[in-house]
């Protein structure tokens, strides 16, 4: 009798076809899987006049953002201290404090990157009323000396002046554009089922740098004290118009501060300056004892990152990004409306990074701080 044929359980085109369908597949798993972005319940609210955010919390926080200024100038660090004084006085004052405790509201106060919140946490949804009731106790004449306040700030100004750090840096901060109108308030809420109705935010309009005037400059020193060995180079920069352009911001911002050791002579000092602010911000490298070379740090910083070093700073920053979603999505919320970018610019930013390469990368730092963009002071080695 003979033996049966034997026929194999799948056929060749039925393999094949697993081979080009099964990566398909596992594809829209994984994708099916990935859990939904934090701020995928975000919005802005025209009848409120604030960013929001659904989460599943069971209470309600509420932030408003104070954006910062350069504070660089003599005149701009004046304004910034004595700003900060009667801010520090209006929250410690009987009458806010009684306000707090009737509403049943905690009050903290935090700094980021660019500004500082004041971050409210209540059982009840806040109504806008209660928001503007606030906010009027916060523009209310503090209980403040400011003569004597004045005096005080002379005095510790004219001593920060004699470091030649300082001098630079009120030097470069008088040279940088003013920002057309002060920075307003402006307020983020999280919390549960918070039923408003969202619409697209407000456009913001960015600050231009039309009158920025790079260059060379040299000043003299305040003092014999003043170590004239110290120069600055700095240059203005826009508020990012977008996640992406954050990002970029961002990458160069950690990639300068952990190579400037890998390229600083021996013997050498320096300090990296960056301020992303709403208004336009600006960043800057004080350096001591310095070749002249260094006119054009951003080709020596793209010259040493390596893609070692490229792929730890990548690393690093999706990771502290992702972590911040995570752990507190509403700090991403407060950058939304600190910049005016889109309600889903995680994702661009996150894309960004993770697309990035490292020839890429070297261009955004050979872009960074040159000579025909950025401003050079260096102190005079004669006396006033």
């Amino acid at each position: 009798m003979p033996s049966p044929r034997h026929k194999p359980l799948f056929n060749r085109r039925y393999l094949i076809t697993l081979v080009w369908i099964l990566p398909l597949v596992i594809l829209l798993l994984h994708l099916s899987a990935r859990p939904a972005r934090p701020l995928a319940d975000a919005g802005w609210s025209p009848s409120e006049q604030l960013y929001f955010l659904n989460t599943t919390d069971t209470r309600y926080r509420l932030d408003l953002i104070l954006p910062d200024t350069p504070a660089l100038s003599d005149a701009d660090w004046y304004e910034a201290r004595i700003n900060d004084a009667r801010l520090d006085a209006r929250l410690a004052s009987p009458a806010l404090r009684d306000w707090l405790d009737r509403q049943g509201w905690q009050l903290s106060r935090t700094r980021a990157g660019g500004y500082q919140a004041l971050q409210l946490q209540m059982q009840d949804r806040p109504e806008r009323a209660a928001r503007e009731a606030f906010l009027s106790l916060l523009t209310q004449a503090p209980a403040l000396d400011e003569p004597a306040l004045h005096s005080e700030l002379s005095a510790r100004r004219y001593l920060q002046r004699q470091d030649a750090q300082t001098l630079l840096l009120a030097t470069f901060g008088a040279q940088l554009p003013q920002p057309t109108q002060p920075p307003a308030p402006l307020w983020t809420l999280s919390g549960p089922e918070l039923e408003l109705t969202p619409a697209p935010p407000p456009t913001r309009r960015l600050q231009t740098l039309d009158h920025w005037q790079p260059g060379q400059l040299e000043i003299a020193p305040a003092s014999a004290r003043t170590d004239t060995g110290w120069m600055l180079i700095g240059e203005p920069i826009p508020a990012p118009a977008s996640g992406a352009a954050l990002a970029q911001q961002r990458f160069v911002a950690e990639a300068v501060a952990r190579l400037l050791p890998a390229i600083a002579p021996a013997g050498a000092e320096y300090r990296w300056r960056w301020q992303p602010l709403a208004g336009g911000g600006y960043r800057a490298l004080l350096l001591r004892n310095w070749p002249d070379s260094v006119a054009a740090p951003g080709q020596a910083l793209a010259a040493a990152l390596t893609d070692t070093a490229f792929n730890h700073i990548r690393n690093s920053l999706l990771e502290r990004f992702n972590q911040l979603l995570d752990d507190s999505p509403q700090q991403w919320l407060d950058l939304i409306a600190l910049y005016g970018l889109a309600l889903d610019s995680d994702a661009p930013f996150r894309d960004t990074l993770e697309q990035l390469t490292p020839d890429a990368a070297r261009a955004l730092l050979e872009q960074t701080l040159r000579p025909e963009h950025s401003l050079a002071i260096r102190l005079t080695t004669t006396e006033p």
